[in-house]
């Protein structure tokens, strides 16, 4: 092939790809080729580049082809028949009812949900979710935590409600098992704190750290020259700004078919490179940041953060992730932590 030509593998469509996974001889092959299809998403951003359509609002409540790819990406594996079927097990979890203990926080937190989509206006739709989270709840002693509800949305845009189920319960409990636990404290400032969520807080400041220090400098003197001038300044900007972000695995933002096709990428790279996501998203306003009385919360305030586009912030993960590796202690340290989180 001449030069700048694609190779087979990038010529190829999702749907080849899929059907090729599916037809994979042993799980050797199958794990070769789940890999090469993780390379093609990493590489080339998202899986409408390669063909695959933006997400519609799945009234249908069915799995699309994204849907069956982000299963197959989060290792989602459960037998179709038999008594031990994906539906029966999640019936199995509807039956205990409500969870009585989280139930209130988990109705709230349906309610607002992205109360301006009409998918997620939907009666029936809220009812999926509500079910799900309190499945979830049963199924493994799991605490629900406020935020919850934005990374299950996603899933019920790509799948049916069993597959967002299962789908939705690797993600938030098997694969991130310490993410959200609570760090038992004394200290009330520390009364929502969890394990995971403040280990991405600090990741996430050094890596700003390194790759845009001028930016960092700048975010550090405004936070304490304008928001609070007698606070440790990195704790209180990540508790202020950081924290929700990485309390939604970098996803509280919009709009929602953005945040899918970022969850493409997330998927394909590993959960651990969220943090890059929010990162990136900060380089992204660098301009506006760095302006000389610039008011933080005009830019970083979730309701006030800006539109994301996925494409954009794709990119610059992988620019990240070029930077971190010309310094491979520092890119080993910072995902280590993480790493404790989401094994």
């Amino acid at each position: 092939a001449g030069a700048g030509a694609p190779t087979p593998l990038q010529s190829m469509s999702v749907e080849q790809e899929f059907k090729n996974l599916l037809k994979a001889e042993n799980e050797e092959d199958f794990t070769a080729k789940l890999k090469n299809l993780k390379t093609v998403v990493r590489v080339d951003g998202a899986l409408t580049n390669l063909g695959l359509r933006l997400p519609n609002r799945n009234k249908e409540g069915k799995t699309n082809l994204r849907g069956h790819l982000w299963k197959l990406m989060l290792g989602v594996v459960y037998e179709e028949k038999g008594a031990g079927t994906a539906l029966e097990k999640y019936k199995e979890q509807l039956k205990k009812g409500e969870n009585k203990v989280q139930g209130k926080d988990i109705r709230n937190d349906v309610f607002r949900t992205f109360p301006k989509l009409e998918i997620f206006d939907l009666e029936s739709q809220k009812r999926k979710m509500t079910r799900i989270l309190h499945a979830v709840s049963h199924k493994s002693n799991f605490k629900y935590t406020q935020g919850q509800n934005i990374l299950l949305a996603p899933f019920l845009l790509c799948m049916n409600e069993v597959d967002a189920f299962h789908s939705y319960h690797r993600l938030s409990v098997e694969m991130v098992p310490t993410y959200w636990m609570e760090q038992s404290s004394k200290n009330p400032e520390k009364s929502k704190s969890y394990l995971g969520v403040n280990a991405a807080c600090r990741i996430a400041d050094k890596i700003l750290r390194v790759v845009d220090p001028n930016l960092h400098k700048a975010l550090m003197a405004n936070y304490k020259e304008k928001i609070n001038p007698i606070s440790p300044t990195e704790r209180w900007f990540h508790t202020q700004f950081t924290f929700r972000h990485m309390q939604t695995l970098s996803l509280c933002t919009k709009p929602l078919e953005q945040v899918v096709l970022l969850l493409d990428v997330v998927f394909a790279m590993g959960i651990q490179y969220h943090v890059l996501i929010y990162v990136a998203q900060l380089m992204s306003l660098r301009e506006k940041l760095m302006q000389k009385g610039t008011n933080l919360n005009d830019f970083l305030r979730q309701d006030n953060f800006p539109d994301v586009n996925a494409r954009y912030v794709s990119s610059q993960v992988s620019y990240l992730i070029e930077k971190l590796e010309d310094q491979p202690k520092l890119l080993d340290e910072v995902l280590a932590q993480q790493k404790e989180h989401t094994p």
